[in-house]
């Protein structure tokens, strides 16, 4: 059974039209990757970061940036904050 079905939960558990889905894609073809007998521990424990992600069917990341927000904005906050913090 899959997760979805364990849970009883319809509308998600298999890719199609109409259902929810998240789906990550990684790049398994870089050096971060070469050697690794065991992909998922490399994606739980490596250094891997993810090429490409939807959510719902919205892509958020492309190419390994973040589509949905401006993230030299974001990190100059968060050295804003991290300063404010350490003063």
């Amino acid at each position: 059974l899959g997760g979805a079905q364990v849970l009883g939960r319809s509308g998600c558990g298999v890719l199609r039209p109409g259902n929810r889905a998240d789906v990550a894609i990684w790049d398994m073809a870089g050096i971060e990757a070469a050697g690794s007998w065991d992909p998922v521990a490399l994606l739980l424990a490596g250094p891997m970061r993810v090429r490409d992600l939807f959510v719902e069917g919205a892509q958020v990341v492309r190419d390994g940036q973040i589509t949905t927000l401006d993230l030299a904005t974001v990190v100059e906050r968060q050295n804003q904050l991290a300063r404010r913090l350490m003063q």
